[in-house]
C-alpha cells in the first residue's frame, strides 16, 4: 500500500537497516547484511518485554538448550553446576528422584532459606519443580545474580533468582516435529575406602582378640574361609552393576501469521544404583499464545508432570545401603554355602547372616519399601493489551500445585516383622496462586532519548496441607491397605497433620533510559508485604540503581578493530528474604498437656510480634566484552551485606522455651568472577572453543546477638565466630597417638597436649563446609557435523565429617564389623610409631574424621555426529538426524574418602551416593 515513489524501510534482529527508494518499483528484494552491534540475543528474564544482553544493567547469566539437551539426568539442575561463575549446584543425595540444591555467590543467611527463587515463565515455583522438568522443554535457564537483575522480585530474591525459559513455536512457519530417544545405564561413584578382605580382617581380629589363635573354632572357620577364597564383595551384593535408564520425548511446534504453538510429550525411567529405588516420570507441556486482534493478544502455559518414586533411603547409620557395605565383614556371606566336591558355591540366599545371625539388610531393603507418587501442576494464562503505540498492559493468572502421596511398608513376611507388618501412609497437597498485573511503556524520542517504564501489582496466596496414619497388623504380602491391618491401632505419625498457609502482596515499579544506546541507566523499586511477619511489619521496601557504558561507541574505541565489544557496569540495591516458617511471628497454640487426666491446650511456640524481613544490600561492579573477535570476557566484582538476619537464637530457659526466632547478626559476602571464552578456530568446517569461569567468595560473620562473638550450633557442631566464615568447624584437634603406651593425644584450646578428651577444648581451626573457591571449564570441537564437548566443575577447599569411620576407624567394632585397611597399623607395642590408638580406645569426632572434600569432575563428555541436511532432504519428511553419546561424572579428582565428595551437607553417613552415567540417543526432526 505505499506510495510509488516511497521509501521502504526493512529491519530485522542482528541486521543493518536497509533504506530501498521504490521509484516505481513493484517488486522489491532486499538482501540483509549482518549488524555485529545489533546481534546480541534477546532474553526474558523479569516482568516485561525481552531485552536484549547487551543492554541488561544487571549481572544476568544464561544456559542454552544446548548445554541442557541430551544429558543423562532425570533433574535438569545438574546439567547447570560449572556453567556459570558464582553458581554452585550440590546433591543432596543420588537417588533419582531426589532435589539438587543451588548457591548463588555464596551463603547469605543462616537460619532463613538459602536457595534462590525459582520462575518458570515468569511464575515462581519451588526447587523441586526441577525434578519434573523434561529438559528437552527448556528454551534457556537465566541467573539473575546483582540487586539489578533481582531487586524487581524484591521479596524472595535475596539469594538470587533462577529463571526457567521454556521453548515456544515460531510464527508462519510451518509444524515442526522432533522425536529424542535415549537409553543408558548408571553406575556407582568411586568408593575412595580402602576396605580390609577376609585375610586382613581375619588378621586384625587376632590382633585385637590374641585367644583367638588358639581358638580351634575360629581357627577352623578361618582355615575355610581362606583357602575356599571367599572374599565377599558387599559393594556388589548391595549395589547394581549398571542400573538402566532410559527417556524418550515428541514435541510439535510451528505457527500461523497469528498464532504460535509448542506441545510437547516426556516419558522417563531412571532406575537407581541401590535396592527397590528409581524414579518414573510423565511429562505434558503445552506453549500457546494468539493474536486475537491487533490490540490484544492471549496465552497459555501448562506443564503437567506424573512421577513415581521408590527409595531404599531410611536415614542415617546402619538403616542404608551404604552402612552394609562399610560394616559387614567380606567372609559373612549371605549364602547358604554348597560344598561340590571340595568347590564352594552360593546356594539360595540367607534372611540371617552365618557369623553374627544379624538380619541380611539387602532383604530389609527389599521388604520395607517406600513409594511415592506426585503430580504437579504449574500453568498460567495471560491476556496483553496495547492500547496505544508503546503501551502494553498485561494480567497473568497462574497456578502451581503438587499433590504427593508417599506408602512406607514393612511387609510381614520380612523375617524382622514377625509376621505383623505395618503399612503408614501420607498424603500432602501444596498450591500456590499468582495473578501478576503490569503497564509497560516505552518511548523514544528521536531514537536518542529512549524510556521504558513498568509498573505492576502482584498478589500469591499459597497453601499446604498433610495427613498421614499407620496401621499395624498386616499378616498377607498382597492385602497392605490400611484397612487390612488393625483399624483399632492406628496412630497418627508425629507431624503427620498440618494445615499452613501464607500470602504476599507486592507493588513494583522499574524506569530504564539510555541515551543513544550508549549510557543506561535503570531503577526499580518494590515494596513488599508477607504475613509470615508480625502485623506492624510486614511491608518493607526494595531497590536497586545501576548504570552501564557501552564504551566501544566512545571515540577513543570506536576504530579500534581489537575491541569488538566493551560494556562498564555498576548497580547497587537492597534485596529481602522471607524464607522461614509461616508463623513464627504468632504466639501459638498446640495439644498435648494432660489436666486432670483430661487432654489440654499450652503455648507451642511465643511467637515475635517484631520478626520482620531479612536484608541483603548489594554492590557489583563489572566488565564484559569481546576482543580480536575472538575471546569474550566478563569479570565482576562484589560486595553483599545482610543484616537484620532471621536467626534462631537461645532463650533463657525461665522463658520455658530454649530458643525463638528473631532478626540479629549481620554477615558479608565479597568476591569476584571471571568468565572467559576463545574461538580457536572459527571457519566454516572447524569449530573449536574453550571456555572457563570462576568465583571466588569470601564470607565473614560480621555481627552476631546480645553482643556475644562465639556461638556453636549444638546440632550441627558449626561454629559462628565473628571475623571469621560462616560454616566453620568447632572440633578437637587430635595431636597423634603416644608412641609409649598407645593413647590418643589432643590439644587444649589453650595449646596444651593433653590425654583427656573434653568438648571443652573445641576451637575454630579453619574447617569450613563452604569453599571459596568454585568453578568450571569447557571444551568443544565441532567439524562436519561431528561434536565433542567436555564440560568440568570444580570446587575448592571444604570439609566434611565422615560418620563412616565411627565403623570403619574403631577397633571397638571388632568382631562385629570391617574396618579400613589402615587399622592394620594399630598400636600394639611400646616404641610403635602410629596414628592408630591401641584397641579399646573410645571413638571420639575429633578432627580425624574430617576430610577435605574438594574435587575436579568430568560433569558431562558428549560425542554427537549430525547427518548432512542434503542426504535428509531426499527424504522429502525429515529436516535433521542426530545420534549422540553422552557421559556423566566419569571422572572424579579428590582426595576425600567415601563416594562422593558433591554433597550439600556438612557431613555425611551412608548417604546415596551419587551416579556415574552413560547413555546413547537419537534426535529426529521432521
Amino acid at each position: 500500500q505505499a506510495d510509488a515513489n516511497a521509501t521502504l524501510i526493512f529491519t530485522f534482529v542482528g541486521m543493518k537497516t536497509r533504506e530501498i527508494a521504490l521509484n516505481g518499483l513493484t517488486n522489491v528484494n532486499v538482501e540483509m547484511e549482518m549488524d555485529a552491534e545489533q546481534m546480541d540475543e534477546v532474553i526474558v528474564y523479569g516482568y516485561g518485554s525481552g531485552q536484549r544482553v547487551g543492554s541488561v544493567v544487571g549481572s544476568v547469566s544464561t544456559v542454552d538448550a544446548v548445554k541442557l539437551a541430551s544429558r543423562p539426568a532425570s533433574n535438569v539442575s545438574d546439567a547447570l553446576q560449572g556453567q556459570i561463575a558464582g553458581m554452585q549446584v550440590f546433591h543432596s543425595s543420588g537417588e533419582p528422584s531426589d532435589n539438587t540444591s543451588i548457591r548463588i555467590r555464596g551463603i547469605n543467611s543462616l537460619n532463613a532459606g538459602t536457595a534462590p527463587l525459582y520462575l518458570l515463565d515468569g511464575i515462581p515455583v519451588p526447587a523441586s519443580t526441577f525434578s519434573t522438568l523434561n529438559s528437552n522443554d527448556i528454551e534457556n535457564i537465566s541467573v539473575l545474580k546483582d540487586a539489578a537483575s533481582t531487586a524487581i522480585y524484591g521479596s524472595r530474591a535475596a539469594n538470587g533468582v533462577v529463571f526457567i525459559t521454556t521453548k515456544k513455536g515460531s510464527r508462519s512457519t510451518q509444524g515442526q516435529v522432533v522425536i529424542n530417544a535415549q537409553y543408558g545405564w548408571s553406575f556407582l561413584t568411586q568408593n575412595n575406602f580402602d576396605l580390609m578382605n577376609s585375610e586382613q580382617l581375619f588378621r586384625f581380629e587376632e590382633m585385637c582378640f590374641p585367644q583367638l589363635v588358639n581358638d580351634q573354632e575360629y581357627q577352623a572357620n578361618k582355615e575355610f574361609v581362606l583357602s575356599n577364597g571367599i572374599n565377599f564383595d558387599w559393594e556388589k551384593y548391595m549395589f547394581k552393576d549398571s542400573a538402566p535408564t532410559y527417556s524418550l520425548s515428541a514435541a510439535v511446534s510451528g505457527g500461523s501469521e497469528d498464532t504460535r504453538y509448542h506441545l510437547s510429550l516426556g516419558y522417563l525411567n531412571e532406575d537407581g544404583t541401590a535396592p527397590r529405588s528409581g524414579a518414573e516420570r510423565y511429562t505434558l507441556r503445552l506453549n500457546l499464545d494468539s493474536d486475537v486482534k491487533k490490540w490484544l493478544k492471549m496465552g497459555a502455559n501448562v506443564t503437567l508432570s506424573y512421577q513415581k518414586a521408590e527409595t531404599s533411603v531410611t536415614g542415617w547409620y546402619t538403616n542404608t545401603p551404604v552402612m552394609v557395605v562399610f560394616s559387614e565383614r567380606p567372609y559373612n556371606v549371605p549364602y547358604e554355602l554348597i560344598d561340590n566336591d571340595g568347590k564352594i558355591s552360593y546356594g539360595k540366599e540367607l534372611d540371617r547372616l552365618p557369623w553374627s545371625g544379624g538380619i541380611n539388610m539387602k532383604h530389609w531393603f527389599q521388604k520395607n519399601p517406600m513409594h511415592r507418587d506426585r503430580i504437579a501442576l504449574t500453568a498460567s494464562t495471560f491476556e496483553q493489551i496495547t492500547p496505544i503505540k508503546g503501551l502494553v498492559l498485561k494480567a497473568i493468572q497462574a497456578v502451581d500445585g503438587i499433590d504427593q502421596r508417599q506408602t512406607n511398608k514393612r511387609l510381614p513376611s520380612y523375617i524382622g516383622n514377625l509376621g505383623s507388618g505395618t503399612t503408614t501412609e501420607y498424603f500432602s497437597r501444596y498450591y500456590t496462586l499468582t495473578a501478576t498485573n503490569t503497564a509497560d511503556y516505552t518511548y523514544s524520542l528521536n531514537g536518542i532519548h529512549n524510556f521504558s517504564v513498568l509498573l505492576g501489582q502482584e498478589a500469591i496466596v499459597n497453601q499446604s496441607t498433610g495427613f498421614g496414619a499407620s496401621v499395624p497388623g498386616m499378616t498377607d504380602d498382597r492385602l497392605t491397605l490400611l484397612p487390612a491391618g488393625n483399624v483399632n491401632s492406628i496412630t497418627l505419625p508425629s507431624g503427620s497433620v498440618y494445615k499452613e498457609e501464607y500470602v504476599f502482596n507486592s507493588y513494583f515499579g522499574r524506569l530504564s533510559y539510555d541515551y543513544n544506546q550508549t549510557y543506561y541507566l535503570s531503577a526499580s523499586l518494590r515494596r513488599d508485604g508477607s504475613s509470615r511477619f508480625g502485623e506492624s511489619v510486614r511491608y518493607a521496601n526494595f531497590w536497586s540503581v545501576g548504570a552501564m557504558w557501552d564504551a566501544k561507541k566512545a571515540f577513543f574505541l570506536s576504530d579500534i578493530d581489537a575491541v569488538n565489544s566493551l560494556r562498564l557496569k555498576a548497580n547497587y540495591g537492597v534485596t529481602g528474604n522471607s524464607s522461614i516458617g509461616n508463623y513464627l511471628a504468632l504466639g501459638t497454640l498446640g495439644t498435648g498437656p494432660q489436666y486432670n487426666n483430661q487432654s489440654g491446650l499450652g503455648i507451642a511456640a511465643p511467637g515475635n510480634p517484631d520478626l520482620t524481613w531479612e536484608e541483603v544490600a548489594s554492590f557489583n561492579l563489572g566488565a564484559e566484552g569481546r576482543l580480536f573477535d575472538r575471546v569474550d570476557f566478563n569479570a565482576e566484582f562484589y560486595n553483599k551485606i545482610t543484616s537484620n538476619m532471621l536467626m534462631e537464637v537461645p532463650w533463657s530457659a525461665t522463658t520455658g522455651f530454649g530458643s525463638g526466632w528473631g532478626n540479629v547478626g549481620k554477615m558479608r559476602n565479597r568476591g569476584f568472577e571471571l568468565t572467559l571464552g576463545v574461538d580457536i578456530l572459527n571457519d566454516n568446517d572447524f569449530q573449536w572453543r574453550i571456555s572457563g569461569n570462576i568465583n571466588y567468595n569470601k564470607n565473614t560473620m560480621l555481627e552476631l546477638y546480645n553482643g556475644i562473638d562465639r556461638y556453636v550450633n549444638g546440632t550441627t557442631g558449626l561454629e559462628y565466630v565473628v571475623g571469621e566464615p560462616v560454616g566453620g568447624f568447632s572440633v578437637v584437634e587430635r595431636v597423634g597417638v603416644d608412641p609409649m603406651d598407645g593413647t590418643l593425644v589432643w590439644r587444649t584450646k589453650e595449646g596444651q597436649l593433653t590425654k583427656v578428651y573434653s568438648d571443652d577444648d573445641a576451637v575454630f581451626n579453619g574447617m569450613n563446609m563452604y569453599a571459596d573457591w568454585s568453578g568450571g571449564f569447557s571444551t568443544s570441537f565441532s567439524w562436519n557435523g561431528l561434536s565433542l564437548a567436555a564440560d568440568f566443575s570444580f570446587v575448592g577447599k571444604r570439609y566434611m565429617w565422615l560418620n563412616e569411620k565411627y565403623y570403619t576407624m574403631n577397633s571397638n567394632n571388632a568382631g562385629q564389623s570391617n574396618f579400613e585397611t589402615k587399622m592394620l597399623e594399630m598400636w600394639t607395642q611400646p616404641g610403635q610409631i602410629t596414628d592408630v590408638p591401641k584397641f579399646g580406645t573410645p571413638f571420639y569426632f575429633d578432627t580425624s574424621v574430617y576430610e577435605n572434600a574438594s574435587f575436579i569432575r568430568m560433569k558431562n563428555l558428549s560425542l554427537s555426529y549430525t547427518l548432512p541436511r542434503k542426504w535428509l532432504q531426499k527424504t522429502g519428511i525429515m529436516e535433521g538426524a542426530r545420534v549422540y553419546a553422552t557421559g556423566r561424572n566419569r571422572l572424579t579428582f579428590t582426595d576425600f574418602h567415601g563416594y562422593d565428595p558433591e554433597f550439600d551437607n556438612n557431613g555425611t553417613a551412608g548417604t546415596y551416593p551419587n551416579s556415574r552415567q552413560i547413555s546413547m540417543g537419537v534426535e529426529l526432526t521432521f
